[in-house]
C-alpha cells in the first residue's frame, strides 16, 4: 500500500475504533509531532511475523501493534510487542512475570517491499536484518528462543500470534516500569542507530545494556551459553 492510498485509508477508516485507532500529535510524551501511530489491524496483518512456537513451555498471547508513520522518515515501521505472561530464566534473577519481546518491520510505502527487520536479538540488544526468510514476500519467519524469547530467523512457518492495539497497553506498561526506552517504542526509527531498548538513566548510560552487552561478548570469546547467547545470531 502506497503512503497516499495508506492515509486516504486511514482517514476513511478512523471513525471505526474497533479496526483503527489513530493517535496524531504528541499523544504521549515521548511521540513528537510529527510521527503518527496508528492501529491498523488489516496492514499490520499483512506483515505480521510468524512465530514458531511449538518448542516452547510458555506460548505467547498477543503481539500489541501499531504502525508508526512520520513526515520525517522515507520507511514506514510496522511495530510488534509480542507478550508472554512470563519469562522463566535459569535462575530468579533472569525470571520475570509480562515478557515483551518487539519486533519492527521496515517496509518502504512506495513498494510495499520490507527493507528490513529488528526484533530483539539477545535481552533488548537490537538485531538489525537486511533480509530475512519470509512467507509471500512479507512475513517474517522468526523462532522465539526457549526460555528467554528473544528472536533467530527460521525457514520453518509457524502462526500468528493474535494482535491488539498497542494504545490499550503503552501507557499502563510505563507506569508500572517497564525498562524500555519509550522514544525506542514511539519512534522506532531510533532502534536502529541505538541499538538496544533499554532505558538509559540522567548520564544516557544504561547499565542492562553493559551487561548484557558483556554477557555477549564472554559468551562469544569462551564459546558458553550464557543467558542464551549460543542461540542467537549476532
Amino acid at each position: 500500500m502506497h503512503r497516499r492510498r495508506f492515509l486516504q485509508a486511514t482517514a476513511a477508516t478512523a471513525a471505526t475504533v474497533a479496526t483503527v485507532g489513530r493517535v496524531s500529535g504528541a499523544t504521549y510524551d515521548s511521540q513528537p509531532e510529527y510521527v503518527d501511530l496508528v492501529y491498523d489491524e488489516v496492514a499490520l496483518e499483512q506483515y505480521q511475523p510468524y512465530l514458531v512456537t511449538r518448542h516452547l513451555d510458555v506460548k505467547p498471547t498477543v503481539a500489541y501493534a501499531w504502525v508508526a508513520d512520520s513526515t520525517e522518515r522515507e520507511t514506514r515501521m510496522y511495530c510488534y510487542w509480542v507478550y508472554w505472561t512470563v519469562q522463566h530464566g535459569l535462575s530468579p534473577f533472569d525470571s520475570h512475570q509480562h515478557d515483551r519481546e518487539p519486533i519492527l518491520v521496515e517496509v518502504d510505502p512506495e513498494t510495499d517491499e520490507i527493507e528490513g527487520v529488528v526484533v530483539d536479538g539477545y535481552h533488548y540488544l537490537a538485531k538489525q536484518y537486511p533480509t530475512v526468510p519470509t512467507e509471500d514476500g512479507t512475513h517474517p519467519l522468526l523462532r522465539p528462543t526457549h526460555k528467554w524469547h528473544f528472536y533467530t530467523t527460521t525457514t520453518e512457518v509457524g502462526e500468528f500470534v493474535p494482535l491488539e492495539s498497542m494504545h490499550t497497553k503503552y501507557t499502563a506498561w510505563m507506569d508500572n516500569g517497564w525498562l524500555a526506552d519509550p522514544k525506542t517504542v514511539t519512534v522506532p526509527w531510533r532502534i536502529k542507530e541505538r541499538r538496544h531498548w533499554w532505558d538509559e538513566g540522567r548520564d544516557s548510560v544504561s547499565m542492562n545494556r553493559l551487561f548484557y552487552s558483556s554477557l555477549l561478548n564472554a559468551s562469544q570469546i569462551t564459546g558458553l551459553n550464557i543467558g542464551g547467547a549460543q542461540a542467537t545470531d549476532f
